[in-house]
């Protein structure tokens, strides 16, 4: 999800140390893991996310997708809230 640090049109802010987050070797298992603690420590409201991290960027290469913890956790900890017409997701802690 390639975005700065603020969505205007929902008045959303990057609460995570993360300028970005891909289904690829970048984002690392324990950069995954610290992004979901600082999400539980600001009770973080709402999350915007991307249909395209649902899946690796390089299908050949899954092992480089460390995405699925957080997959989870936003599935266990969020409600899909709106879908918008360019498929971006809008959800709300539970």
């Amino acid at each position: 999800m390639a975005w700065q640090d603020t969505y205007l049109p929902l008045e959303l802010r990057n609460p995570v140390f993360l300028d970005i987050l891909l289904a690829n070797e970048e984002s690392r298992p324990e950069y995954v893991a610290l992004m979901m603690r600082q999400l539980d420590q600001r009770q973080v409201k709402y999350i915007l996310w991307s249909p395209q991290l649902n899946n690796p960027n390089d299908p050949s290469r899954p092992q480089e997708d460390h995405l699925d913890p957080f997959r989870t956790y936003l599935r266990s900890r969020y409600r899909l809230l709106r879908v918008f017409s360019d498929r971006d997701e809008l959800w709300q802690r539970n």
